[in-house]
């Protein structure tokens, strides 16, 4: 009866001790992660380092534009509205086509917005580290308003000041040319202008450095 006495307190010893180091850790693991949370957001406001949610990196985006007199236009379906001849919207650009074209848009000549996506015409290329069967593009739209000069500094700043890159560190590419279009040396210019260093600039050609929507444009 002793011996029953005594290893039943030995147990509840251990149970105790067990759940007394159980306790100590949930706490260590909040005391980390949250003194981490808050010293990592310093380290965001000093361009030193940043963790971002796809949320945040949205609001971030899209509240940037707006400072600059940008309408936050929304998304529209996935499923085309026949307006552009096609059944699934598969780019950002391609539910503003009208207005790109040169109709007015009722929101104005600065937009911006966040659309997602489907892949169709290339659905082949899905499976590589790039291409995903659906995704969101976010773009700054200017219906003949600003241009590559505006553009280039506000990517720089977004990248900069809201979202803490080195400058240093960021590369760019640029269009080489081809018998349509010539080289880009203009945003070249703008970019070593702001600071990115001239031997971080490419300058591409049409296959790596311009952006069509396959099927439908021949440039």
């Amino acid at each position: 009866s002793f011996m029953f006495v005594i290893q039943g307190g030995k147990d509840i010893v251990e149970l105790i001790v067990m759940a007394v180091v159980f306790i100590a850790f949930i706490v260590a693991y909040y005391l980390v992660k949250y003194k981490y949370k808050d010293k990592n957001k310093d380290k965001i406001k000093e361009g030193e380092n940043m963790s971002i949610t796809s949320k945040e990196l949205r609001e971030k985006w899209l509240r940037f534009y707006e400072e600059r007199g940008h309408k936050n236009i929304g998304a529209v379906s996935l499923i085309g509205d026949g307006t552009t001849g096609v059944m699934f919207n598969v780019a950002g650009m391609q539910p503003l086509m009208p207005y790109l074209l040169g109709k007015k848009h009722p929101e104005g000549t600065r937009l911006c917005n966040v659309q997602g996506c489907v892949r169709t015409v290339d659905i082949e290329s899905v499976g590589d580290c790039s291409h995903h069967t659906f995704f969101e593009m976010m773009g700054n739209w200017s219906l003949g308003d600003y241009f590559k000069k505006e553009k280039t500094k506000w990517t720089f700043d977004l990248l900069t000041k809201e979202f803490g890159l080195d400058k240093d560190k960021i590369c760019c590419t640029v269009f080489a040319g081809n018998d349509s279009v010539p080289k880009d040396e203009e945003t070249a210019n703008y970019l070593i202008g702001l600071g990115i260093k001239p031997e971080n600039i490419y300058y591409l050609g049409k296959d790596d450095n311009w952006w069509e929507l396959e099927g439908t444009v021949n440039t």
